[in-house]
């Protein structure tokens, strides 16, 4: 299954994008030729609307047989921005809030993406790793919690440089939170510019792949181009996600704007086709 990321929307719309800006670009997804789509709140104040008008988006997709595979609570992202916003406990009555909303409007939706920010390193003294890393094992294992409650997987969308660092340290979090419904969202370009080999990803996290968000770029700058205008190796990458037996869809996730996001997310649709990805 071919789809999109939030991506496409917030290049459409600006990262300010609304509920009723999902429900616009419906149709251009539809032109598209997509078969799904990823839901996103980006920021803390659009909770709200999303409880009131998601039974509309679900109504009006439904028509244009278009899927919401994954919901990404992305405003979730600045708590692990810094020390003390690790200590924000209001992050846990907005991460139900997201649940609940999601599983009340969006049957289809089995994992939840919350991104992991780059770290801020400001006081060496006060920013001990151990206080640091038992924070975050806190913090996921709770998000983890929740999400189970609501039968959903937790998917963490890993930015370069972030405390967690990249698959070993994803890989320690599970191990450390016990949680079996934690795991990963593939997305290609943050982890080609942390290093990550990607191709040996699928077999090396062994099932915990969960969702993608795919773009291309050359392993040195975190860009979010069309596939085809880097150096990564789609076509390998897919055969190792087919071999661990991955099933989710394959989410395009490039960096446009409201002029170019048609022909720009057009090449993507026809590259992931042309070299029977998704498919």
């Amino acid at each position: 299954m071919i789809g999109v990321s939030p991506s496409f929307f917030f290049s459409k719309y600006t990262t300010d994008f609304s509920i009723d800006d999902y429900i616009d670009g419906l149709s251009s997804l539809k032109k598209l030729g997509v078969e799904s789509f990823q839901g996103e709140i980006y920021q803390k104040k659009r909770i709200e609307e999303w409880k009131d008008k998601s039974y509309k988006l679900a109504s009006i997709s439904k028509s244009l047989n278009l899927k919401m595979n994954i919901f990404v609570a992305h405003f979730l992202i600045h708590v692990t921005e810094s020390f003390d916003s690790l200590f924000d406990e209001s992050c846990f009555e907005d991460f139900a809030k997201v649940c609940a909303l999601v599983k009340a409007n969006f049957l289809e939706v089995k994992t939840i993406i919350i991104p992991i920010s780059r770290f801020e390193n400001k006081d060496i003294e006060k920013e001990e790793f151990s206080i640091i890393w038992e924070r975050v094992v806190h913090i996921f294992k709770t998000f983890a919690q929740k999400a189970k409650e609501y039968d959903f997987n937790l998917a963490l969308e890993i930015l370069p440089g972030s405390i967690i660092g990249g698959s070993d340290g994803l890989l320690k979090l599970i191990e450390d939170t016990n949680a079996d419904n934690l795991g990963y969202n593939l997305d290609t370009g943050h982890a080609y510019c942390s290093g990550e080999i990607l191709s040996l990803l699928p077999s090396k996290l062994n099932g915990k792949i969960y969702s993608t968000h795919l773009k291309d770029n050359f392993g040195k700058e975190n860009l979010s181009l069309s596939l085809g205008k880097g150096d990564i190796d789609f076509k390998t990458l897919n055969q190792a996600l087919i071999l661990s037996g991955y099933k989710g869809s394959y989410d395009l996730e490039i960096s446009s704007n409201k002029e170019n996001v048609m022909m720009d997310y057009s090449i993507g649709v026809s590259y992931l086709r042309n070299n029977n990805i998704g498919n």
